[in-house]
């Protein structure tokens, strides 16, 4: 199923989505071939340093312009981004 904005989350999914370890992360590196999307998530501690990605994620194209959608939603519904 497809998460977006104006579908929220049941608290029980919300519950589990919680659950997961959570890692920090400042950069990513995304791929797309014709039918899925592929976005590596890392982490750069001093301009210099190489990235250390630690994980990987990949969905189908529908669901990448779907998570676009509403990740766009969540940022314009939270406030201004700060830097």
């Amino acid at each position: 199923m497809t998460q977006n904005a104006l579908a929220p989350a049941s608290k029980e999914d919300t519950a589990a989505s919680h659950a997961l370890p959570t890692t920090f992360s400042n950069r990513f590196h995304m791929t797309a071939g014709p039918e899925v999307v592929r976005i590596a998530f890392g982490e750069q501690v001093l301009p210099d340093d190489q990235v250390k990605f630690h994980m990987a994620t990949m969905m189908p194209r529908a669901e990448a312009v779907a998570f676009l959608q509403s990740l766009g939603a969540l940022l314009a519904a939270t406030g201004p981004t700060q830097n």
